[in-house]
């Protein structure tokens, strides 16, 4: 199960959001069936968590900078530092991911 957190610019009001593979998949295969071919839905979904987990994989071992996912979106990888208690300040890193834009559709042109 593959689980996504949401935030907005109200961090109080965020909630996470679980995304079952099998739900992307279904997805997928509604929107286009001609790309899964024979394959049932379980190596799809053997194949989708593959890919994800390498994904996760190479955002791992980047300490600080970004990786592009041509065809998917961006994610930047930066080191913060957080002020803690009694003038402690303590790293993380934070992974933001920016999906690529959608391209809108060319017009017809009219004869």
């Amino acid at each position: 199960m593959t689980k996504v957190d949401i935030k907005g610019r109200e961090a109080a009001q965020a909630k996470s959001v679980v995304i079952k593979v099998a739900d992307l998949v279904a997805h997928a295969r509604n929107e286009k069936p001609q790309i899964f071919g024979n394959l049932s839905d379980k190596k799809v979904e053997s194949l989708v968590r593959l890919v994800i987990q390498q994904l996760g994989k190479n955002i791992e071992a980047t300490q600080e900078g970004s990786i592009r996912v041509p065809g998917f979106g961006n994610f930047a990888v930066r080191v913060i530092e957080k002020a803690g208690a009694v003038d402690e300040k303590t790293t993380a890193r934070r992974v933001v991911f920016r999906p690529m834009k959608a391209k809108e559709p060319e017009a017809k042109a009219e004869s």
